[in-house]
């Protein structure tokens, strides 16, 4: 089983998110997908800043999908 990182970059004052968003990599189990997803969330949420995060009032959140079965709907 292959699992997929999909994370979706969100507005609250926007009220909406952008398109989703998968880095070219492949997990072997949904730990190593998760504990990825929060590592890459923070190094991007740094990159952005606190200015930009809080005037825009923005988040990430995602999730880790079977690749393959496509059984799991990512939020």
């Amino acid at each position: 089983m292959k699992i997929m990182l999909v994370l979706f970059f969100c507005s609250k004052m926007a009220g909406t998110c952008l398109p989703p968003y998968s880095p070219d990599i492949m997990f072997d189990d949904k730990y190593s997908c998760l504990t990825y997803g929060y590592k890459l969330s923070y190094e991007i949420m740094t990159e952005l800043g606190p200015e930009k995060v809080n005037k825009d009032l923005m988040y990430i959140k995602f999730d880790c999908v079977d690749y393959k079965n496509n059984k799991e709907t990512p939020l």
